[in-house]
């Protein structure tokens, strides 16, 4: 085995050591209904693949469209080997299959992406804008841009990177409020403070981007850099407040943390109700 393949056989069973080491003694999962299996990426391939981070939306078709990360399963998986989406679509969310559609985007290497992580995408007017995370260095990953006009035929502005951060900055997400937008993602605190945060900025038009502000800072300190415990933020409104879910799976794998607030800009972690 070469060297470099060793060692990342190693940093994956130091990270399964830590996951096991953060269980929760109880943990909860609630069931809401029995779990549905609507769309397989393995369909037609001659191995299996998976789908990780994913969005939905509604086409100008009238269906329903899936975008997510994608990638044949291997024991092993090679490091930021994601260099392309999944695509589906169906009329219904609950017909059964879904329509597989040839995979969109990949890597672009002129812009030294090297993988292509959690879509998220909004329309405005008649155009579709994914945001998402192209990686590049660990201190200096990109969030980059794709749109379309019928959710098949993407292409990216000239106006990307949209921003670098670090650490390993990623899952970005979009609300519109008032007369501008504010992207959330997942980040470090600082180069030498490893707390997990959710990042903001703001745009009055998707192309242009203000400095970071911190959404959700979390005082716990983890084992590694990555923002581990703030992981896929989205928030939402309900009757008057916001709120904002994270994945922590240096917890628990399955685990969502909620936290509660009446802005959309920051949001207290000791405000957290689930």
């Amino acid at each position: 085995m070469k060297k470099s393949g060793l060692i990342f056989v190693l940093a994956i069973i130091y990270a399964l050591k830590l996951f096991a080491q953060n269980q929760p003694p109880d943990f909860y999962l609630p069931v809401m209904e029995p779990r549905v299996h609507i769309f397989d990426q393995s369909a037609g391939e001659k191995r299996p693949w998976y789908i990780n981070d994913h969005c939905f939306i509604q086409g100008p078709d009238r269906r329903f469209h899936l975008f997510g990360i994608t990638h044949q399963k291997e024991i092993v998986p090679p490091p930021w080997a994601e260099h392309t989406f999944a695509h589906a679509s169906q009329s219904e969310i609950f017909n059964i299959p879904w329509q597989k559609h040839p995979r969109v985007l990949n890597v672009d290497q002129s812009l030294a992406e090297t993988h292509l992580w959690a879509p998220h995408i909004i329309r405005k007017d008649e155009t579709y804008y994914m945001f998402y995370a192209g990686g590049g260095g660990h201190w200096d990953s990109m969030l980059n841009l794709a749109v379309s006009r019928d959710l098949f035929h993407w292409e990216r502005p000239p106006v990307n990177p949209l921003f670098r951060d670090f650490y390993d900055a990623r899952d970005p997400m979009v609300l519109k409020y008032g007369d501008e937008y504010l992207l959330y993602y997942c980040k470090t605190f600082s180069r030498t403070n490893p707390k997990s945060t959710v990042a903001l900025r703001r745009s009055k038009d998707l192309l242009h981007w203000s400095e970071p502000e911190f959404a959700l800072v979390l005082s716990d300190r983890p084992r590694l850099l990555n923002s581990g415990h703030t992981e896929s933020p989205f928030v939402f409104e309900y009757r008057g407040m916001f709120y904002m879910s994270v994945c922590s799976p240096f917890y628990h794998y399955r685990l969502t943390r909620v936290f509660i607030s009446d802005n959309p800009f920051f949001f207290d972690e000791r405000n957290e109700i689930t």
